[in-house]
């Protein structure tokens, strides 16, 4: 005991009395602070790790969770979305999901849940190869069946004729079978502001379609060109798939110069097999894969880590729908299978839901 712990004091009967004052020590503080402060930022450092690490890992998996009929049916019907601009990016959740229901046999038929503009004819014609090599591979070759909501448009529909049978919606927009390349040219901005390009090229098409200058007739002929055989390609998309329905290329023809229909007028012209909801989908499927006990629909959630979610404990969350990057791809010149006028209600909405 250290000397400033005890002190001497003489009482009244001339006794010596011994007073020990029993303080707590107050030494190593600052071993206990470091100890603490090296906890938390290790607990913080293997937080962000744990969410890079899990981020990464969870790109290879699909969250599956319920979303009508009976939850403790054995067979279900698996709904994929496709919603926003259908980029090279967007299609990779879909691809997944749809190995994914190819492999598990409790999956007996397929839900497209379709709500897109289109988008690049590249990306369009990946997802529609997707579903054509579900239905070849899944085993008792499951069928599928396309629910078109508010817009399926283009490459959406591009997507959509690989189904066994599509409903829509009745304020379903759709069709709009045709490509566009929209390019620019700022020759005469350039002008004003003192600006001129110099191009060092090794052939006369290499900058066909800059925006530094008016397109040639020549390079114009060309685009064309490029367009009329994409062009070729979506027509015989549909035909292979609807082509006896529709009355072949003579009936398709007219309503295939772009435009887009209405619910109605699709169905009319046999793009769509009938006008339903959500449910009418569901029940269509059940028909097609003979189901008749009970039966569970499921969707593939897509989560995303985040720091902030680890640490309070919240439930992984989806990515916003419609990305910077994805509308930079609707605006960069390339073949497109989607209305002329979308860019600008992409760049309006991107509050939609994504791949």
């Amino acid at each position: 005991m250290n000397e400033a712990d005890k002190a001497e004091t003489t009482g009244e009967d001339g006794r010596v009395q011994v007073v020990i004052h029993n303080h707590p020590e107050q030494r190593g503080w600052v071993r206990r602070w470091f100890v603490r402060t090296l906890l938390i930022v290790s607990l913080l450092v293997n937080a962000v790790l744990y969410t890079s690490v899990g981020g990464y890992f969870s790109q290879a998996q699909v969250w599956e969770q319920f979303r009508d009929g009976d939850l403790t049916a054995s067979a279900k019907i698996a709904v994929v979305p496709i919603k926003g601009l259908i980029t090279s990016d967007s299609v990779r959740q879909p691809i997944k999901e749809l190995k994914h229901a190819a492999e598990d046999a409790a999956v007996k038929a397929i839900v497209l849940e379709i709500d897109t503009p289109g988008g690049t004819l590249s990306a369009s014609d990946e997802l529609y190869h997707a579903v054509v090599e579900f239905k070849r591979t899944s085993a008792n070759a499951k069928p599928v069946v396309a629910f078109l909501k508010g817009m399926a448009t283009s490459g959406g529909y591009y997507v959509a004729v690989a189904s066994d049978k599509i409903v829509a919606e009745r304020s379903t927009m759709t069709g709009s079978i045709g490509v566009i390349v929209t390019l620019f040219h700022g020759e005469k901005l350039l002008e004003k502001v003192g600006v001129a390009p110099e191009v060092v090229k090794s052939g006369a098409m290499k900058d066909s379609g800059s925006m530094y200058r008016v397109m040639t007739d020549a390079e114009r002929r060309e685009w064309q060109r490029m367009v009329n055989g994409m062009y070729r390609q979506f027509l015989d998309v549909v035909l292979k798939h609807r082509g006896e329905l529709v009355g072949g290329e003579d009936k398709l023809r007219p309503l295939a110069d772009g435009r887009v229909l209405s619910a109605d007028d699709a169905l009319n012209a046999k793009l769509i097999d009938s006008i339903g909801y959500e449910i009418d989908a569901y029940d269509a499927a059940k028909r097609l894969a003979a189901l008749t006990g009970k039966t569970r629909v499921i969707d593939y959630s897509r989560p995303t880590m985040s720091l902030s979610s680890l640490l309070l404990g919240k439930a992984p969350t989806a990515p916003p729908g419609v990305t910077w990057k994805q509308a930079a791809d609707a605006l960069t010149p390339q073949l497109m299978l989607m209305p002329g006028w979308s860019p600008a209600w992409l760049l309006s909405a991107s509050e939609r839901t994504t791949p």
